[in-house]
């Protein structure tokens, strides 16, 4: 409770909570105003009703807390450094044992929503039409404008080229892998699709240079291929020039496939085939063809390459940020400078990642791709926050001499500056890892396991930084007291006297003083001047945040997957090839239906094959379609047989649901054939498929093992094909996926629902969330923030603060995404959740600083910024550099690193060094409750010297520096006990009210007034009438 005790003075005093107190208002938290000495009245206990000084009371039991922590850590730390090293370094490794679970995931399944239905879809398709094996593309096309695959000389190079594809020859150990060995068969004979085995049965050269010597002949069958099958003639053939009348002229591409078996037992000679066929592609020189080539395993592996490419430049960013670490860490002199600790703080941020690594691993949670932006993440918040700790050490006064004290002075000295500085690393190191544990709720996996990964790496930054970092910097500052040079410590230099001349060359003195008087003082709004630069900020943050905001509104989901590859690809060529040389081929899909009465639901697959045909997303046309069902039908009538009858909804013979027929209507359909005997439908059906006429949907059918193939339950699955439109955005692939699995959805099969799948399906499901998943995790991020610092700081005006500029950073971040190219995919999303953390560094420090300033909002604003204005500024830079150089890669991915990095520190330190200054000076919140007997000090003049020590408390001592050696004689008073006050008098609360007031309005307090005037009850009455109480 607060007691205050007066003469003609008043004295905040902080009595430990174990005192005798009055139970007349338990419930809420009591002040005891003492007797006023002489004929003054008795000590009462009043009610504090107002909440925001209850707020400031928990903040300051708050910061009272942490700032005693830190100072019983700066203490230890600093009394045993060297132990507190080997302790830390000890508790890392028994973390790092977890690296033995350590587990690398490149799969792109990572990407894709746990509860997307295409996952569900794809295991059921694995289950009833299990195709185990792995495609190899290769894509040919002829250099020459003239050439055409309807010349001898042109297929008989194509047919080369596929002979030496398939005599690559695997060696594992002593045992030899041919094609013939590694390939999937169909029948007896190896998949290969090639205009070769489809159109001319003939891949040997010599043959083809003997027997395909007509272009004109070559030209007919490609034409008969092409009347009889359109859409395979895409899929297989590009750059094709016909003529008026629809005739195939010339063949300048095509595609040959290649499958590979998938089972477990060929897994690596598959994976070296696979290697063997790219750098045999790479190799490959013809003056006539060019070819590129796409596997299996392409996205994985050359997405982890993507990450691999630029790492000398990543390298030498962390080099540039370790030289500015050095350089501006300490002073320009051989005794002040800080190289060694520069090499401690990178080795403490490349420790963190090791140990981080290892806890995440025992709590098996994956490592991919994404997560080799965590060491950029803590780059920039570590250098940032070693900034300010060293920065403490080099503002802070010494503690006086104290020849009594157990402790050191650097142990003393150490506890100062960790009690200053340990609450503000602690805000931002808190709120950034609470923010990345609960984004950790993504549906997402691969960036739940990032956030994870990250609010780990956080919470362990910040406690090696407050332990071992802090241990070196203490061990640095007792080379510095005896006089070693910085470089080589076992040098003794010799005395130098510290002049006024000497003090003004200081470069970190000078920094102060600019963020102080020059960029403080144009801040605050001291004069007219100061004012008109208020104006511009704050019409700057808002022109900012509008045309950012116009730049929100436009972003589109995109992505495209060569920009998950390195330019110089073999993957971005094959894709580049695909795009020019086929643009009409679209993406196959296919339908599937499992075990129902396929004789009752013959309306409904009426109604699956005419969406089938009738779906916008889908190519029309003959051999677009390819669905059992439509030629069993054909197959019976063409067959002549008398079993079909057109379909009547209200035919006792074949009853219908209504719901079905209602989708008949609605279709539009009016004649429907079918066979109304279940018996003959099923004999019909077996001939059907053992007929050759069916092998083109022999292999769309799974049946009962136990069965004969043929019965109403020894059917399993079906499936049926199509194939998508060209499909140019993410737009469009989006509305294509969600309509036809809507329209398939929406067909009433009466026991299992139909539904569409294609491979496709997987990452467009990622497309489908990653915006909402986006929005909800930025949005969760920084309202976890805004808690976490009102929690820590207590004042509703700071969190809000701090709020603001998080989230004006967050908008302006967003928004120049769409100026700079960029729109929201996979890899800007990643990036944007780490806006969030890197955002919240630049703002809590400034706000936390200012709540720990005393005097007016002025004076609070340019303390603010000599303390924290250049450490903040450093940070930033730092950051800026690690990233300066990949301006120079040709990766999407780095490329977006550089953009948005770049953005995180302009952004961040415009609001951080210009906004927020300008806001607190004028609207800024007043100091904490562990100022206020400064504050109180300061404007009462009070000497409270002759206060018995009874009555004394730590808050006592607690100023902008912790007072270590004070707090070490009156922690052993804090059991002190107070007698029981008589209840509050309504003169009593409002006196408190009337105090409260006037200290939060930064008025001078007449205190005369109050003791002596009968007055002072209308003075007191006004201003409480005047507040918001």
């Amino acid at each position: 409770m607060v007691v205050l005790e007066s003469g003609r003075k008043l004295v905040f005093r902080m009595i430990d909570s174990s005192a005798d107190v009055s139970s007349s208002f338990p419930e809420k938290t009591q002040i005891t105003l003492s007797s006023l000495e002489g004929d003054e009245q008795n000590c009462v206990l009043v009610v504090l009703k107002h909440v925001r000084l209850l707020l400031v009371y928990i903040s300051a039991q708050i910061s009272l807390a942490l700032e005693t922590f830190y100072t019983y850590l700066g203490l230890l730390v600093g009394s045993w450094p060297l132990s507190t090293i080997m302790i830390t370094l000890l508790f890392g490794a028994v973390l790092c044992t977890g690296l033995a679970y350590f587990k690398p995931d490149t799969s792109y399944e990572t990407w894709i929503p746990t509860s997307a239905s295409a996952l569900d879809h794809r295991d059921w398709v694995r289950q009833h039409f299990r195709e185990d094996y792995r495609l190899e593309l290769a894509t040919v096309s002829i250099k020459a404008q003239s050439g055409s695959f309807s010349q001898t000389e042109y297929l008989a190079r194509l047919a080369e080229a596929q002979y030496e594809i398939t005599n690559l020859t695997v060696y594992i150990g002593h045992r030899m892998y041919t094609f013939e060995d590694l390939c999937y068969r169909e029948g007896m004979e190896c998949f290969i699709d090639s205009p070769l085995n489809s159109i001319f049965h003939n891949t040997n050269p010599d043959s083809i240079r003997e027997e395909l010597t007509s272009e004109e002949s070559n030209l007919a069958l490609f034409n008969i291929f092409h009347v009889i099958n359109p859409v395979d003639f895409d899929q297989l053939f590009g750059l094709v020039r016909k003529d008026s009348d629809g005739r195939v002229e010339s063949i300048r591409a095509t595609t040959l496939q290649f499958r590979i078996r998938g089972d477990q037992n060929f897994s690596e000679a598959a994976e070296i085939w696979e290697n063997l066929f790219i750098s045999w592609s790479e190799k490959y020189r013809n003056d006539s063809l060019d070819i590129s080539v796409f596997t299996s395993d392409t996205v994985e592996e050359e997405t982890q390459e993507a990450f691999g490419n630029d790492i000398i430049l990543l390298s030498c960013g962390y080099l540039l940020t370790f030289i500015y670490f050095a350089l501006f860490l300490g002073k320009f002199n051989r005794k002040e400078h800080k190289i060694w600790i520069a090499v401690v703080g990178i080795l403490c941020i490349s420790f963190t990642l090791v140990v981080a690594a290892g806890l995440a691993s025992y709590i098996r949670f994956s490592y991919g791709p994404v997560h080799s932006v965590i060491p950029f993440l803590l780059l920039g918040i570590g250098v940032d926050d070693m900034f300010v700790i060293v920065s403490s050490w080099q503002s802070s006064k010494p503690p006086k001499a104290h020849t009594t004290s157990k402790y050191s002075f650097v142990a003393r000295y150490t506890a100062k500056c960790l009690g200053a500085v340990g609450v503000s690393i602690t805000v931002t190191s808190i709120t950034n890892a609470v923010a990345f544990f609960v984004g950790a709720g993504t549906v997402l996996p691969s960036l739940s396991s990032f956030c994870v990964y990250a609010g780990l790496a956080i919470l362990l930054l910040f406690f090696f930084q407050v332990t071992f970092f802090a241990a070196f910097v203490a061990i640095d500052y007792r080379r510095q007291q005896a006089n070693l040079d910085a470089g080589f410590p076992f040098i003794k230099l010799p005395p130098v006297k510290i002049t006024n001349e000497r003090k003004k060359l200081d470069l970190a003195s000078r920094v102060r003083e600019v963020f102080s008087s020059h960029i403080g003082g144009g801040l605050a709004g001291t004069n007219v001047a100061s004012r008109i630069i208020q104006l511009l900020v704050i019409v700057l943050a808002g022109v900012i945040f509008a045309f950012c905001g116009y730049g929100c509104s436009k972003l589109e989901i995109e992505i495209d997957i060569k920009w998950l590859f390195h330019p110089d690809s073999y993957a971005v060529k094959f894709i580049d090839q695909r795009m020019d040389l086929f643009p009409g081929s679209g993406i196959p899909v296919a339908v599937y239906t499992g075990e129902i009465d396929y004789f009752s639901q013959q309306p409904e697959l009426h109604l699956l094959n005419h969406t089938l045909y009738t779906d916008p997303s889908l190519r029309m046309g003959r051999g677009a379609v390819v669905f059992w069902f439509d030629k069993f039908i054909r197959w019976i009538d063409l067959d002549g047989r008398s079993m079909l009858v057109d379909f009547n909804s209200s035919s006792p013979l074949f009853p219908t649901r209504h719901e079905t027929q209602r989708a008949i209507r609605q279709a539009g359909l009016s004649i429907l054939p079918i066979i109304v005997n279940s018996t003959q439908f099923y004999t019909f059906l077996c001939e059907f498929v053992r007929n050759p006429i069916s092998s083109e949907v022999r292999g769309d059918f799974e049946f009962d093992e136990e069965g004969s193939g043929c019965g109403n339950c020894c059917i399993k699955a079906t499936r049926g094909h199509a194939t998508f439109v060209p499909l140019n955005t993410t737009k469009e692939e989006l509305e294509a996926m969600d309509g036809l699995r809507s329209r398939v959805n929406a067909i009433p099969f009466s026991y299992e629902r139909a539904f569409a799948y294609a491979e496709i399906f997987l990452s467009w499901e990622t497309n489908y969330v990653i915006e909402d998943e986006l929005v909800r995790n930025v949005i969760i991020a920084i309202v976890v923030i805004f808690l976490v610092t009102l929690l820590l700081v207590a004042d509703w005006l700071a969190a809000c603060l701090v709020f603001l500029a998080v989230a004006l950073t967050m908008v302006d971040i967003a928004g120049s995404l769409y100026y700079l190219g960029l729109s929201i995919n996979t890899v800007t999303a990643v990036l944007l959740v780490l806006v969030v953390g890197l955002s919240v560094d630049y703002a809590a420090h400034v706000v936390y600083a200012f709540m720990r300033a005393t005097g007016s909002r002025k004076e609070r604003v340019r303390a603010m910024l000599a303390d924290v204005g250049p450490p903040v500024l450093n940070g930033g830079i730092s950051t800026l550099l690690a990233f300066a150089l990949l301006v120079f890669s040709k990766s999407y991915i780095f490329q977006a690193f550089f953009k948005v990095f770049t953005g995180v520190v302009l952004f961040g330190l415009f609001h951080g060094l210009l906004f927020l200054p300008v806001l607190l000076g004028l609207i800024g919140p007043g100091s904490n409750l562990a100022h206020f007997k400064s504050k109180i000090s300061q404007e009462l003049e009070i000497d409270d010297s002759s206060c018995d020590a009874s009555t004394r408390s730590p808050l006592d001592n607690v100023n902008s520096h912790f007072d270590v050696e004070s707090y070490e004689h009156h922690a052993n008073m804090m059991r002190a006990r107070v007698s029981p006050a008589p209840p509050p008098t309504e003169k009593n609360l409002d006196l408190l009210l009337y105090l409260h007031k006037t200290l939060a309005s930064d008025q001078t307090l007449d205190v005369s007034s109050i003791c002596d005037n009968s007055s002072s009850d209308v003075q007191i009455s006004n201003v409480i009438q005047e507040s918001d109480i």
